[in-house]
């Protein structure tokens, strides 16, 4: 029996099937970009200093902050009871076929908080991907089955975020933000030095079931078609569904897997909710809404 969730995601995608526009509070358009990052929305002030402005500067990573990487997570992984092997101190990882650094040599792209982005390897911490990648690690608890996989990246607006993920199969990795602080925090104050990279905000919230279908259904616009959109995201009723929980990232969705939403808590004061499907990919529909008020300020549908 198809579960009621999967009903309202499909019923979103059929109302504006073949729409790709994008449409605003303000009623403004803009061509649709064949990809969307969240890294567009995650800065609430505007960068002062960009990444063309820093050639003066040390640059953003360099084998010293290797070496220093490296002297971290043995202290770090010592200290959690875990073990890792890592980039940092010359070794080679495999995750789902993907051998780092060489696979990102090359340009690619992931998932990053349930959004396409781009992820490119740099040993000198620069790029045009979304995400600049310095440094890899796998590992955990001992035996441990499934380890996890860090990415160390520099965002564009140049902060310093590590990235997890514990993705075990499909063609695309799934990546969040990690919610071990020490860690975070221990890479951002490396990749700091000398220059003007700073920590990515480690964000404290945790999605529960029960705030992410009341965001859900207080999402609100004066553009008639958004609105019914909205409405269509929480319409049934809703069985048997959980919330799982990526710290900043909840992703409703049935106890059988098939399509649901994902809510992200952006640090400017805007969550990102976003359809997908059976298989967890992004469908293409998009809302960017204000917290305080639940204004929905913009809106993507690019399902086909």
């Amino acid at each position: 029996m198809k579960r009621l969730l999967l009903l309202a995601v499909i019923a979103v995608t059929v109302i504006f099937a073949g729409c790709n526009k994008t449409t605003s509070e303000q009623e403004q358009s803009s061509k649709a970009r064949p990809k969307e990052s969240i890294t567009n929305h995650t800065q609430s002030t505007p960068t002062t200093t960009s990444r063309s402005s820093m050639k003066n500067l040390n640059t953003i990573w360099s084998p010293e902050k290797n070496t220093k990487l490296t002297a971290f997570m043995e202290d770090w992984q010592s200290n959690m009871g875990q073990s890792f092997k890592g980039t940092y101190a010359s070794e080679s990882i495999t995750r789902l076929g993907a051998v780092f650094p060489s696979s990102l040599e090359t340009q690619k792209t992931e998932l990053v908080f349930d959004s396409f982005a781009t992820l490119k390897w740099s040993t000198t911490g620069e790029s045009n991907a979304d995400y600049t990648v310095v440094a890899a690690a796998e590992g955990g608890k001992p035996n441990v089955v499934w380890p996890m996989l860090y990415l160390f990246v520099i965002t564009k607006d140049n902060h310093a975020l590590v990235l997890q993920t514990q993705t075990t199969n499909g063609d695309y990795l799934h990546f969040y933000e990690t919610q071990n602080t020490m860690l975070q925090q221990g890479f951002a104050k490396i990749a700091a030095e000398n220059n003007n990279v700073t920590a990515s905000p480690n964000s404290s919230w945790h999605w529960t079931l029960d705030e992410g279908f009341r965001y859900l259904k207080l999402m609100h616009s004066s553009n008639e078609k958004i609105q019914v959109a909205a409405d269509s995201t929480t319409e049934g009723p809703f069985f048997d569904v959980k919330i799982d929980d990526h710290g900043r990232t909840g992703r409703i969705v049935g106890p059988d897997g098939g399509g649901g939403w994902s809510l992200t808590k952006l640090d400017n004061g805007t969550t990102i909710a976003q359809q997908f499907d059976e298989s967890s990919m992004p469908t293409g529909v998009w809302f960017l809404v204000r917290d305080s008020d639940h204004l929905i300020l913009d809106f993507k549908n690019r399902a086909k």
